[in-house]
């Protein structure tokens, strides 16, 4: 068992995953699943859509980028 570096709580890790990090070269992680989700999704943009022009077309669509 291993403690979550940012809300303590406690997650595990399967054999599979620590022979795949020891693979890939690369630390195990310090933060639980949870924890590792919400920094992934923390810069994603779902709210803010805007109306442009495409560069190519000219046509008007909607775009996630101003």
């Amino acid at each position: 068992m291993k403690t979550c570096k940012n809300c303590s709580t406690k997650f595990a890790l399967d054999e599979m995953d620590k022979k795949f990090y020891a693979k890939v070269g690369v630390d195990e992680p310090t933060f639980c699943p949870v924890c590792r989700v919400q920094r992934r999704m923390a810069w994603r943009n779902d709210r803010s859509f805007y109306s442009r022009k495409c560069d190519k077309s000219g046509k008007e669509f909607v775009a996630i980028y101003p």
